[in-house]
């Protein structure tokens, strides 16, 4: 709570005002939900010289949306943001670099959005806040198709500890059904992976060719896979009709040698009787 009351204080005697849109030149950054996402920054072209000197505890950084602070960090002071505990960071050990970049873990829908970082510069009553970077984050989901053979195992990634439900639907449905509801409902066929964070849909059959949803909270699809599952005995039949007609060939090719040197020794035979027949 003392640290948060200093940063409040901080900013209390800040009246600079903040940027609220995107600049032109804004970095667009496109990350899939569940990812980390990177939104570049660096410092040492807005901070103090005296910022850069080793004694020195480093910068005042701050990062925010036009709704809420995401990150704020002074030497070994650090806050996060509500809904940005434990996933908004700034790697410290790349700071005296310049590099101010956020580092967000695990990204959800809900941070999709405009962040703008800024750098406070001075001391005490002159302090000041300067901005340093604009960057657009745009959040996506999972598409995905894979083919099967009915008997193999089905391996579906969940992304994201925000993964809520799975929700198949088959070829041939008009509705889907939920397959997986995390902490809820499971269905036999589903073992969970949790560690993972993964499903295994196992023994599949011709039936469970179709969409497999994997949705969030709020309902929003995180990943669609589009599933296809083949008879399982469907290659082994055309290798076997291959090789069946590659056998008849060689038997036919066989066969009309054989016919061909039974001719060669008739005719042969023929030529020697008429020989000993002139010899007489």
């Amino acid at each position: 709570s003392s640290v948060r009351s200093f940063l409040f204080l901080c900013l209390v005697r800040i009246s600079i005002p903040t940027p609220t849109g995107s600049f032109p030149g804004t970095p667009f950054i496109v990350v899939q939900v569940g990812r980390m996402a990177t939104l570049p920054c660096n410092w040492t072209c807005a901070g103090d010289a005296a910022l850069r000197s080793p004694l020195s505890p480093g910068p005042h950084l701050q990062w925010q949306t036009p709704q809420e602070t995401v990150l704020e960090l002074k030497g070994s002071q650090l806050y996060q943001g509500t809904g940005y505990e434990g996933r908004a960071n700034v790697p410290r050990e790349r700071i005296p670099e310049g590099d101010c970049s956020l580092h967000l873990m695990e990204v959800r829908y809900t941070d999709d959005g405009l962040y703008e970082s800024f750098i406070i510069v001075g001391q005490s009553r002159r302090k000041r806040r300067n901005f340093l970077q604009s960057v657009q984050l745009r959040v996506t989901d999972h598409k995905s198709s894979q083919t099967l053979r009915a008997g193999d195992d089905f391996v579906l990634n969940l992304h994201t500890s925000q993964a809520a439900t799975v929700i198949f639907q088959g070829t041939k449905d008009t509705e889907g059904t939920v397959k997986w509801k995390q902490d809820g409902e499971t269905s036999s066929q589903v073992l969970v992976e949790k560690g993972d964070g993964v499903l295994v849909f196992r023994n599949l059959k011709l039936s469970d060719s179709g969409v497999y949803k994997v949705l969030d909270p709020d309902g929003l699809a995180i990943s669609t896979t589009l599933l296809t599952v083949e008879e399982a005995f469907k290659e082994a039949i055309i290798k076997d009709e291959t090789f069946a007609a590659r056998g008849a060939e060689r038997e036919a090719h066989s066969g009309g040698n054989s016919m061909s040197g039974f001719f060669t020794t008739v005719v042969v035979s023929l030529l020697c009787s008429a020989s000993m027949h002139f010899a007489l």
